[in-house]
């Protein structure tokens, strides 16, 4: 698991999901683009603070992290959602709850996945200098998943708010 000292992304995006538009604007793209809402966060995130990255490295991690989240978190995250119809289980709420911070673990394992994989491109980048055209994340995974810009541009403003 990574701990919140060696990515200080965590806590940020556990504060913007829990705000009930974000969550829902989210996990609305989650559904129905494929959108993976703990690399949109920490793309707007990035993006807020002025990152960028070439197009070769946000196709790449996008990758890693779809290979990665269909082996693992999505199975978990299926798992949760299907354990829903045992609710008269007298161990329901205990297993749901643990289902939940496995999914949660496995995430933060998503999100230093990402980070990883742009830090390891970067390096490279810096020591090759290459010149291919560079993308700010948010931007880039809303033109990736086509997501509503009008939409992706007042996430981005509820997230900037908040970030102040």
């Amino acid at each position: 698991m990574t701990s919140t000292t060696t990515n200080p992304y965590w806590p940020i995006i556990c504060e913007l999901y829990a705000n009930k538009q974000i969550q829902q604007q989210c996990l609305g793209w989650q559904d129905n683009y494929g959108a993976n809402v703990n690399w949109l966060l920490l793309a707007a995130i990035l993006q807020q603070q002025n990152h960028s990255y070439t197009q070769t490295t946000l196709e790449q991690t996008s990758q890693q992290l779809e290979e990665f989240s269909q082996q693992h978190t999505r199975l978990i995250r299926q798992c949760r959602y299907n354990w829903r119809s045992s609710e008269q289980n007298p161990n329901y709420q205990q297993l749901k709850q643990q289902l939940l911070k496995t999914e949660l673990q496995f995430e933060q394992l998503e999100q230093q996945l990402i980070l990883d994989s742009l830090n390891s491109a970067n390096e490279q980048a810096e020591q090759v200098q290459q010149d291919e055209a560079r993308s700010v994340p948010f931007d880039w995974l809303v033109e990736y998943h086509r997501l509503p810009k009008q939409q992706a541009e007042i996430l981005m403003t509820q997230i900037r708010s908040l970030m102040l």
